[in-house]
């Protein structure tokens, strides 16, 4: 089990100044693998619900999880789709229950590397039904000297998925 990631409330306030994620990824990924625009979405690491903003169009429940609470609470002041119910839970993702589900899709985005993959796969095999939709998100970050984890970030992102499709 992964330990309780320290405080965020810097990182949380900080989100802003982050490169957002192209609306065409949203929009993309729903009509090419989930274009009936129902279901329901799980958002893990949610953070500060950018995923979940961008995805509540295209679902009729979000659930954000997050194991800040300065992260959840920067989420609960998004704008999400209005036929969108949205919830929040303050949990690791190792901790999710099998009650929580079904959920038809996960996403993941840059806090990938927050998660140990052994743990998530088991959480996510607790709370999504077979053929459940996971999508992977990055957005915006250089591989240069100013981000020295971001190779390691990729390897571990590509690990999480065979050769499955990607948008870009």
């Amino acid at each position: 089990m992964s330990a309780t990631p320290p405080s965020f409330a810097d990182a949380a306030s900080a989100y802003h100044t982050r490169v957002s994620y192209p609306l065409r990824l949203f929009a993309q990924v729903a009509e090419r693998h989930h274009p009936e625009r129902q279901g329901r979405l799980l958002d893990l690491a949610a953070g500060t619900g950018r995923l979940s903003t961008g995805f509540s169009p295209y679902f009729v429940e979000c659930l954000l999880v997050d194991a800040s609470p300065e992260m959840l609470a920067m989420a609960r002041r998004r704008n999400y789709a209005a036929d969108c119910r949205v919830s929040f839970l303050c949990s690791r993702v190792e901790d999710l229950q099998a009650e929580l589900g079904p959920f038809d899709a996960a996403a993941i985005g840059r806090a990938l590397h927050f998660l140990p993959r052994p743990h998530t796969l088991a959480a996510l095999e607790r709370v999504t039904t077979a053929g459940s939709l996971l999508v992977i998100c990055e957005a915006g970050t250089l591989p240069d000297d100013r981000n020295p984890w971001y190779r390691a970030y990729t390897t571990l992102r590509r690990g999480y998925s065979a050769t499955g499709p990607s948008v870009g």
